[in-house]
This record gives C-alpha cells, structure tokens and sequence, in this order.
C-alpha cells in the first residue's frame, strides 16, 4: 500500500478520514499523543514532541545516546526544534508497505513516545544518571 492508503485504512479503522495535506502532512491524534505524519521523497515521517528541553542541556548527550538504541526510541530518533524549545521524536518509515508492517512500525513508535514523554519531566539537570546513562526506559 501507499502512503495514502496507509493513512486512509489507519482511518477507516478508527472511523474517521485522514488524508496528506497539499504540503504532505497530515496530523492525527492517538488519545492525547498528536502524531504528524510527513512525506518527504520515498520516505514517511512520524513525528511528535515529547517535551520542552527547559532546564535539561546537560542531558542532551543523554538523549543523543539513545539515539543509538532503536529499542529505546521505537525505531526512531529524537530532534531538538529549536523555534519551540521542544524535544521531538521522529521514526522514518517507507513509504509503500503492509498495512500491518505499518501498524506494527506505528505502536512501536507510540510506545516508545510515551515512555519518554512520561520519563522527560523526571529528567532534569540536578536529576541525571550520574553514568551519564538513561536509566529506566524500556518499551
């Protein structure tokens, strides 16, 4: 299936209708997760803020580290928007797949968000490993 047809059967299965904007965006929300999916190139995105980075610099090399740990960022990897202040994750997928590969690849992805986006706040300077580790996440 195709990007398009993806998102229109992730629809159908929640009784309502998503579609790609003109700009290939289209933003669906999973209880109180907003997940944007993106078309870039052959690739989709699913991307989702996880939180604001007030207060945690000394934690992005932290976070980068698990950059490196698809068990720990379900497949994806996190971004920093610097207009916003927020920590993102991002998952790229294909673009043509099984409806069920995509499913599978999706509640990974949500998994992994909200296991970070409950660790986050826990998160801070004064609060970091001091093995400079992430400790506790697991999905």
């Amino acid at each position: 299936m195709d990007a398009g047809s993806l998102l229109g059967e992730l629809g159908r299965r929640y009784g309502q209708t998503f579609v790609f904007s003109d700009r290939g965006v289209c933003s669906v929300g999973f209880d109180s997760d907003d997940v944007d999916f993106e078309l870039a190139g052959r690739s989709m995105y699913f991307i989702a803020e996880v939180g604001s980075v007030a207060g945690r610099d000394r934690l992005f090399p932290r976070i980068l580290k698990a950059n490196l740990s698809a068990e720990e960022t379900g497949g994806g990897s996190f971004a920093i928007d610097g207009d916003h202040g927020v920590l993102l994750l991002m998952k790229k997928v294909a673009k043509e797949m099984e409806f069920d590969v995509f499913e599978a690849e999706l509640v990974a992805y949500l998994k992994a968000l909200r296991a970070w986006k409950e660790r986050l706040p826990l998160l801070s300077d004064e609060g970091a490993a001091p093995d400079g580790g992430i400790v506790g996440i697991r999905v």
